[in-house]
């Protein structure tokens, strides 16, 4: 590429700084669009800020905030800066499924998962690596990054919040626990966990009971509970599992779970297929909605589209879920008044495109 710039539109100072200082100690040079008011397109437009730089690193919500998803930014970014990548942060996120970098490869979209300085190797150098691959064609340095950020931290009296995930890891790797191995063991025997449960009348598909997860990782790895159970909510964290709702942090309870797909199933997942499929009239899956009186327009129900996934992909209903989520984690698509992440449930959602 010819120039070698990286414009950087982050709203969350925290994570601004520790970028700046990870492209820093790569000797490349940043400039800041964030800190005027300005949404991301108009922050590139003004002026002549957005010329010059090769790559744009945002984030997922930014590019929300301008009510298109992340392919229509992509597309947008193209054509009024033709040859500028975008590298975009989730936030949320702390790992990508194969088939959510899959379909980034596709796009030339570089996925940033959330970072932390405490945990550099984990968090920011793959993505750092990600970048300086495409402006510089070589690896960062990794050295060079670490003694970086060891003087950024020893001089800075406000250091940022570190995600408890790369904690509870740092503790169980102390004691020789591997989360990797936990989940695969898991996953290989899952059906003696999994069944339909019931709770307050409703039925939750295909569920592990949390309190039954502990005790299957407690004796398969001769763990006591309480550090069975930090490896169970490292692998919520991770995205492993999920709870049924999106609502619970795992704990050792009567608390219902679903593993979130296996790379062999999750490998043949093509993002930009399912939402071509999705949003044709033969998928029947899409309508308006009445709900208190008013009209939803455009619609999908979650459990309907659970099971259109599941039935078209041979996904079980975890695995489902975590395609929806991914969808909505990319920006395709949202709960229609944005309460609710993608659950086996009668929630009303709706695709950008069709707003």
């Amino acid at each position: 590429m010819a120039h070698q710039s990286i414009a950087i539109h982050i709203d969350e100072p925290n994570h601004e700084k520790i970028w700046r200082d990870a492209l820093a100690s790569q000797a490349m040079s940043t400039s800041s669009l964030s800190g005027d008011g300005y949404g991301l397109k108009r922050a590139l437009t003004t002026g002549s800020r957005g010329r010059g730089n090769s790559l744009l690193l945002t984030t997922s919500q930014q590019i929300r905030n301008e009510g298109i998803s992340i392919p229509q930014f992509v597309a947008w970014l193209n054509a009024e800066f033709p040859g500028m990548r975008l590298a975009c942060l989730l936030l949320n996120r702390l790992e990508f499924g194969v088939h959510e970098t899959a379909w980034a490869d596709r796009h030339g979209v570089l996925l940033i998962p959330a970072s932390s300085r405490r945990f550099l190797s984990a968090t920011i150098l793959p993505g750092l690596n990600k970048i300086v691959q495409v402006m510089k064609n070589k690896p960062a340095n990794a050295v060079q990054l670490e003694q970086f950020m060891r003087v950024l931290l020893a001089n800075d009296v406000a250091p940022s919040t570190d995600h408890s995930a790369y904690q509870l890891v740092e503790m169980l790797a102390s004691r020789r626990i591997d989360c990797v191995q936990i989940c695969e063991a898991l996953m290989a025997n899952a059906g003696a966990l999994i069944n339909d449960r019931q709770y307050r009348g409703k039925t939750y598909r295909h569920c592990m009971v949390a309190s039954d997860v502990v005790s299957f990782i407690a004796k398969t790895f001769s763990l006591d509970r309480s550090l069975a159970t930090s490896a169970g909510k490292a692998l919520q964290h991770f995205g492993w599992i999920h709870h049924s709702m999106r609502e619970q942090t795992f704990r050792d309870e009567n608390l219902y779970f679903r593993l979130s797909g296996t790379p062999d199933k999750m490998k043949k997942i093509n993002l930009d297929e399912v939402v071509l499929a999705m949003r044709d009239d033969s998928s029947g899956i899409i309508s308006n909605r009445q709900y208190l009186g008013k009209t939803y327009s455009a619609c999908l129900i979650g459990n309907e589209a659970i099971d259109w996934l599941m039935s078209r992909y041979g996904l079980d209903v975890g695995a489902a879920e975590t395609v929806g989520q991914s969808l909505i984690d990319l920006g395709f698509l949202h709960h229609v008044v944005d309460q609710h992440q993608f659950v086996d449930f009668a929630y009303y959602y709706r695709f950008l495109a069709n707003e």
